[in-house]
């Protein structure tokens, strides 16, 4: 079934309204079959905290260099770089990497759409200025839209409009499980 750009956003806003009013992804949203959400606001200390594990740069200079590089505008780097701690060789790299990832998780980058590392299943990213939020990577197999990994809201909405557009199947495991008793 075609749809036009219109109808289909009319649908995705008219979700939005049903999604506020009724509290689908606030209720739901953190769970696995809704995505697995967590939404962190401005606060980027659990985002800066799975970076730093995941790549092993943790000291706690390195980790204020996250959390400096994910509070400060796009591609731009703390005057201070933490220092390498006894036998790591490898630490200007990471830190590199680390830049490498941040830079890709910025809103300015469109991460739902061009898809960022993910750090142990989830992916982390910025869905609008200074408000960040992460998702079970899994969750992508169930996607209709690259938008719909945006945001909670987003991820609800696209579904919503892909359902009333005839664009979702009904083998689809979350037509049965809350798309026909909306």
């Amino acid at each position: 079934m075609s749809q036009s750009y219109f109808d289909w956003t009319t649908l995705h806003e008219i979700a939005h309204a049903i999604d506020d009013k009724k509290g689908f992804m606030k209720a739901r949203g953190a769970t696995a079959p809704y995505g697995g959400w967590a939404e962190y606001g401005s606060n980027v200390a659990p985002v800066a905290q799975a970076a730093a594990a995941h790549f092993n740069f943790s000291t706690p200079a390195a980790l204020k260099y996250i959390k400096g590089l994910l509070e400060g505008a796009a591609n731009s780097r703390p005057s201070d770089k933490p220092a390498a701690p006894p036998g790591r060789a490898d630490w200007n790299v990471v830190r590199q990497n680390v830049e490498t990832w941040v830079d890709s998780i910025r809103v300015g980058k469109e991460p739902w759409a061009n898809l960022p590392q993910d750090l142990g299943g989830r992916i982390y990213h910025e869905a609008y200025a200074n408000s960040w939020v992460s998702y079970l990577k899994a969750a992508r197999s169930q996607g209709i839209k690259g938008y719909q990994f945006r945001a909670p809201g987003e991820w609800f909405s696209e579904l919503y409009a892909a359902y009333n557009s005839g664009v979702l199947k009904d083998s689809h495991p979350l037509v049965k499980n809350f798309l026909r008793d909306l």
